[in-house]
This record gives structure tokens, sequence and C-alpha cells, in this order.
């Protein structure tokens, strides 16, 4: 059985990490390596960086923005943004990345996630799709202009899957950046069709969110984003109720995570100033004569 992974998602637009709200307002939050480094330390168990502006101009990856991240983490590094060709993946993977998620160039060309895959092996491939609902409750693959694909999205699914996509990124764009929640209709229809595990991106707002979303059968990762920028310690909050709910989840850090230390309001409690004075100085014993 697969553990559930908490991947912590850093938006690039034009060199900067970035809050993002429906992909068509940014709010800048600043390096993102820095980004990358506090996420690593707050425990993610994956980063994936996802360069906007490479997607959106046609530009080539950044390679030296992928090797300069990787230098700094040590968790699996996902890396999404104008992968073209296989050469572009196979150029990620050297500089620093361990998955590389093919969007729009997949599906122009749905090979290229073949030719990669050969290349680099399926577990390094992500099959990542963006996925709008109308107001009929219909579901729609957008294309970066936002035009719709031929394809629906369960069609897409079991493309991406012949080609040899090791994962599936399903990508809920009118929840970006609203914190209402995964679309949990949508992800259970396209889990059920899915053979490879499933990411699931765009919602997240608060832990019960994380919660429900790993509650869904074929679902192995939650892909969080801006809940990180908005929620101090965000991770050890999700952490503490997954483990909760007894969800099975991948790194096994040496920390405790007993929800006795969190507030009425679900933040960690304050420490009382008498702890703190006594971490802070060293009180030695009284000489004894």
């Amino acid at each position: 059985m697969l553990k559930n992974r908490l991947i912590a998602v850093i938006l690039v637009k034009d060199g900067l990490s970035v809050q993002s709200i429906g992909f068509n307002r940014y709010l800048p939050v600043g390096d993102p390596v820095i980004t990358a480094e506090y996420f690593y330390r707050w425990g993610a168990d994956e980063i994936f960086l996802v360069d906007i502006s490479a997607r959106h101009h046609g530009n080539g990856p950044d390679f030296n923005l992928i090797q300069r991240i990787a230098g700094q983490t040590f968790v699996p590094l996902g890396y999404a943004g104008g992968i073209r060709n296989a050469d572009d993946a196979i150029r990620a993977v050297h500089e620093g990345a361990d998955k590389v998620a093919i969007n729009q160039h997949a599906l122009d060309r749905p090979q290229l996630i073949a030719e990669t895959a050969v290349v680099l092996g399926q577990q390094a491939v992500i099959g990542a799709m963006d996925i709008v609902a109308d107001r009929t409750g219909s579901y729609t693959i957008r294309d970066k202009d936002g035009s719709i694909a031929p394809l629906s999205p369960e069609e897409y699914i079991e493309q991406l899957q012949k080609f040899g996509a090791g994962e599936l990124l399903i990508n809920s764009v009118d929840r970006d950046g609203r914190r209402n929640g995964y679309d949990l209709s949508l992800l259970k229809l396209l889990a059920k069709r899915a053979s490879v595990p499933v990411i699931a991106m765009g919602g997240a707002g608060q832990p019960i969110d994380v919660a429900n979303v790993l509650a869904i059968d074929g679902v192995s990762a939650a892909a969080i984003g801006n809940m990180l920028h908005y929620t101090e310690h965000s991770l050890f909050l999700v952490r503490s109720m997954l483990l909760d709910s007894d969800a099975q989840l991948r790194q096994d850090l040496p920390i405790s995570y007993n929800r006795s230390c969190l507030s009425e309001r679900g933040r960690l409690r304050k420490y009382t100033e008498e702890s703190l004075m006594q971490a802070r100085f060293i009180h030695p014993a009284e000489e004894m004569i």
C-alpha cells in the first residue's frame, strides 16, 4: 500500500515565488529557493516546482533554478514548466529534479510522455492536466490559452496511462487559491480510472481539506500551495490531523505530532513565559558548601 504524501507546491512567475488565484491573479512571495528551503525544513515529503512563465510564454525550463533549489532541499523534487521534448526532461533531471510533469505539450503530442518514460522511467514522468468545472457540473480540460481540449478528462487519463505516465496530476483550476477544498467529486470520478498514483491539486485551505482528499481511494498525494504561505505551521497541523485519522504518511520524522499541543482554534499553543525562561537560560543548582 502506498503511503500518503504531502507535496509543497512552489509557483514561480518571472523568477519569483507567487501565490495564485485561479491562475490569473498573482501575489509575490519572494525567492523560490528560500521558499523551497523552508518547505523542506517544515517537513514536506516532496517539493513541486511549477514555472508558470515557462509554460505560458513557451520558454524552456529554467534549469538554473532547478539546480539551485535541488541544492537546498533533500526531498524529491518535481518540476513542471516548458518541458517541450525528452531532452528538456533529461536535462531537468540532470540538474536535480527527480520527476517532470508534462502538461501542454502532452496535449499537443501525447507521444512525448512515451519518449520521456523510455529514457527516465515511468516513475519520473507525471501526466498533468488542468481541469475546469462549468455551471452544469461538467468537467473540461483547458490548455495554456484557456481553450477546451478535445478529450474529456476520463479519456485523457486513459491516454496518459497508455503512453506511460507513472503518476497523474489533477489540477482544479477553478479551485486554485479559493481555499474551499479540493474538488472531491472530480477526484473520485477520475481516481477510479487511474491505475497509477494520483496527485490532487487546487483548493487546500485548511488541514481537513487534505484529510478529505487523501481519504479517496486512488489519491495518494495532496499538493498544497497557498495554504503554506497563509497559515503558519501548516504542515505540522496537517500531519497532526492525518495521524489522528490513522492515515499512512510517508515521512517518519523524529517529531511528535500530538494534538495536545494545539489550541482550541487548531493553532500551536504558545509556551508559557516560565517555560520560555527555562529554555533560554541555564539555571545551575545552588552550590552546596
